[in-house]
């Protein structure tokens, strides 16, 4: 059985949310009862090779890898006071079971899986009739609405399109429909006025071609008594594949009333067809889109209707891909808690900014920073590296969704079997919970599990139909610092509760806990920037609003009694809505598994944390759950 594996993992969403109670009376300015100021050094120490990039060095001309540039202060390489307390943060809001819906992008991943009958098929067909109605949709330049005026559609061979393309444009170019493309190559290869007279057909399960489909077939192309227009979609196949697509479409019989596209199902077309990454359209929909903006420019769409008739969904082709439910809708799911106001412990202690459209923005100073790490040992570079440093796709539902449906007893876990119809037969299918799905959950907080080791990046594969694609341009080179390098930063903490220092405590150390670390910079999924920080108990000078004083070693029992302080209040908090102490809780554990280098050099060893390359090894394991 094909496993699946990647360099990343989940610890689990908490379905409990800390919020601290005493998060409204923070103060940046007002001392609070037994609050503690002062300062620290941390030393961090790379264990594998790290890099810090302070932006990028272009190549000249069209393809080329670009260099990443190392963050120098003072001409030496260093550590931004931002990127430690960024690595801190995001462990402290895991660990405290903070509110995960402030960190994530609100993104709709789109869906089109012809086996699954729950969350796909069940919208777009219903007993061999396609539910996709056609239209033409408009923009109205005065009030920016989009409106859709409805129409009828007809299925016609691509190959009887050829042979009218060839009597019409004899001598020319000829377009070929059935090679693997986009639908916007299609219309670039086709000469010919797309305006074609032919005869509509009934629906019918009946005739000469897609058999058994409930729908209208165009006959009499070129000289029948109906005008219709040529519409174009995209070709995922070779026609001369099994079960590829060998069809277009023609729009006639629009009607002269339009409907309003609502402003939700127009967001939710604008995610389907953008890069979810830079908002950049997609190839078909960047044509599309320039030609709606044009006076009198419209777009050929299929849509579903909801039970009033009114649009639900929108596409630019015919079994087009769904929107799925958005990722703060999924984290609701978990608890309502992770979309709260209310700050959580990280929040609370490294400070919060809250910005609504329209009104004046608020937020709380942190209370604790970090100066820039001066490198004090070390600092020689290892050879260069040249790695496609490609970020994972979250769109992957059996990765970033967390499954409801697993077979009992399997390993690897393995989702339950259900079916679907096809061709008048129950056909197996994995029952996966998806974007779409109501029941569906985040997975959780993605982590890249330290191993001890960095590793060579694979080599890509975008596979066979992109090969092309595969350029220099992809790659970055980088030339990381050598394992053994160390750095020293100082930490100033202001008016801090014992709690907070001890959660602060906690997160530098993982609790004082050994073999566990961080990881930081670039490369992380390969290993790259593993760390330990340790605390220079020498350099802390610290007070607190009563007077009382910790300088150098002393200091270690203020920092030991606020950590006892932090547990006690996680434990409270997860006895009382989690029926366990905090060190029990599956975030707790999953979160320090993943910080645990001979856990993660076994995980390496035993090949969980192999990257799969190109898009068969992901489809093989959809497949087999």
């Amino acid at each position: 059985m094909t496993a699946l594996t990647a360099p990343y993992a989940f610890v689990p969403l908490n379905h409990k949310v800390f919020l601290p109670d005493w998060a409204e009376r923070v103060s940046f300015e007002v001392p609070m009862p037994g609050a503690i100021s002062g300062s620290f050094e941390v030393v961090i120490e790379a264990e594998t090779p790290l890099m810090i990039g302070a932006g990028s060095e272009m190549p000249w001309g069209e393809n080329g890898p670009k260099r990443k540039l190392p963050y120098l202060l003072d001409g030496k390489p260093a550590i931004p006071g931002s990127s430690l307390r960024g690595m801190l943060r995001n462990v402290l809001e895991i660990a405290a079971l903070g509110k995960i819906g402030p960190r994530i992008d609100d993104r709709r991943h789109a869906m089109r899986d012809l086996h699954n009958a729950r969350d796909y098929l069940r919208h777009m067909t219903e007993m061999f009739r396609p539910l996709s109605r056609a239209g033409w949709l408009s923009l109205d330049l005065a009030s920016g609405e989009w409106r859709l005026n409805p129409c009828e559609w007809s299925l016609v061979p691509q190959t009887e399109l050829e042979t009218l393309h060839r009597r019409l444009k004899p001598g020319g170019r000829q377009p070929r429909l059935g090679d693997r493309q986009q639908a916007c190559r299609k219309y670039e290869s086709w000469s010919a006025p797309l305006t074609v007279s032919f005869q509509p057909g009934p629906v019918s399960a009946e005739g000469g071609f897609a058999r058994g489909r409930l729908l209208s077939r165009a006959g009499a192309l070129g000289c029948g008594p109906t005008s219709g227009t040529i519409v174009f979609t995209g070709q995922p196949q070779n026609r001369d594949s099994k079960n590829a697509k060998a069809t277009e479409f023609i729009f006639h019989g629009e009607a002269a009333a339009s409907l309003t596209i609502p402003a939700e199902l127009r967001d939710a077309f604008e995610f389907v067809h953008r890069d979810p990454n830079n908002g950049t359209p997609n190839e078909d929909w960047a044509r599309w889109r320039r030609i709606l903006h044009l006076p009198k420019g419209r777009v050929p769409v299929f849509w579903l209707a909801d039970a009033s008739g009114a649009p639900k969904a929108l596409g630019l082709a015919m079994m087009f891909r769904l929107a799925g439910r958005s990722t703060r809708a999924f984290a609701r799911a978990a608890s309502d808690d992770h979309l709260s106001e209310k700050p959580d412990l990280a929040e609370t202690v490294f400070g919060w900014v809250r910005e609504e459209k329209g009104k004046e923005g608020q937020a709380l100073r942190g209370r604790v920073h970090i100066s820039p790490a001066r490198i004090e040992a070390g600092g020689q570079t290892e050879p260069e590296v040249r790695a496609a440093l490609l970020a994972p796709k979250p769109q992957f539902h059996p990765a970033y969704v967390g499954q409801r449906h697993i077979e009992k007893g399997s390993n690897p876990p393995r989702v339950m079997t259900t079916s679907y119809e096809s061709d008048g037969k129950d056909r197996p299918t994995p029952a996966y919970t998806t974007w779409m799905s109501e029941d569906g959950v985040l997975r959780g907080w993605k982590r890249y599990p330290v191993t001890g080791t960095a590793r060579a990046a694979p080599a890509p594969s975008l596979g066979r139909a992109h090969e092309a694609a595969v350029s220099e341009r992809i790659f970055t080179v980088f030339s990381p610092l050598r394992a053994g390098t160390r750095f020293r930063a100082r930490v100033l903490v202001h008016n801090l509760l014992p709690e907070e220092l001890g959660a602060l405590f906690w997160v530098l150390t993982f609790g004082g806990e050994p073999g566990l670390r961080h990881a930081l910079g670039m490369a992380r999924p390969l290993g790259y920037g593993q760390v330990k920080l340790t605390i220079d108990w020498a350099s802390a000078d610290l007070d607190d609003v009563d007077g009382n004083a910790w300088t150098g070693e002393p200091a270690k029992t203020l920092f030991e009694s606020a950590l006892n302080a932090f547990t006690r209040i996680m434990d409270d908090f997860t006895n009382k809505n989690l029926g366990k102490p905090w060190a029990e809780t599956a975030t707790l554990r999953n979160l320090k598994a993943m910080a645990d280098t001979k856990l993660g050099a076994k995980r390496l060893a035993d090949g969980q944390l192999d990257s799969m390359e190109g898009p068969k090894p992901f489809q093989n394991a959809k497949k087999l759950g």
